[in-house]
């Protein structure tokens, strides 16, 4: 699969058995199919960005 973003070639892992792509360059990750729903956890709600309050140092 290539990348839409930089149109490199994407790698290919398992994440908890579910097959995902993503572009080592511009870091995007891609699912086949509905392979999302199996890491969305279901008591957030639709839209919530996920993002934490406390910013992360690295």
């Amino acid at each position: 699969m290539q990348c839409p973003r930089t149109h490199t070639a994407m790698s290919r892992v398992k994440v908890g058995g579910i097959r995902i792509d993503y572009s080592t360059h511009c870091g995007g990750v891609f699912f086949d199919n509905n392979a999302l729903q199996h890491f969305d956890e279901a008591h957030e709600r639709r839209g919530e960005n996920g993002l934490t309050k406390t910013p992360i140092i690295n």
